[in-house]
């Protein structure tokens, strides 16, 4: 992803409800500035953990689709930052690369997750500790 800077963007996402239902339009190019290779949805139940891990490269776009669920980032600056996604205030946030990512659902939930690549195994940063040597 090109993104001008390295920093967590969130995005107030349109809603169009009527007695049909909900429609939630997402244009990447111009709410993010970024084309999308892959998408993937996460199912998960309450007290389930993902992610816990980095990216080198991969930018990512979590949105949650159903429940609710508490998103912790910690980047280069080993800020932490948390934020509660729920399906009744949508919003998208995009994660640049080098930022430690834990996802807990706190409800029984479904997660989109847009990323800028291809999946790359050589991509994850999988432990906390090889975090900490990636981003000195």
């Amino acid at each position: 992803m090109h993104l001008k800077n390295n920093k967590i963007k969130i995005v107030k996402l349109k809603q169009y409800r009527s007695d049909k239902g909900l429609l939630i339009p997402v244009s990447f190019l111009s709410s993010f500035a970024t084309p999308i290779l892959r998408v993937f949805f996460i199912f998960a139940n309450k007290g389930n953990i993902r992610g816990e891990h980095a990216h080198k490269l991969c930018s990512q776009i979590f949105t949650i689709l159903i429940g609710k669920v508490k998103l912790i980032i910690i980047g280069p600056s080993l800020k932490k930052k948390i934020y509660y996604l729920n399906e009744k205030n949508i919003k998208s946030i995009l994660i640049p690369p080098l930022h430690w990512c834990r996802l807990e659902f706190l409800k029984k939930s479904i997660v989109s997750v847009a990323c800028d690549q291809e999946y790359k195994f050589n991509d994850y940063i999988e432990t906390f500790q090889e975090f900490l040597k990636k981003i000195k």
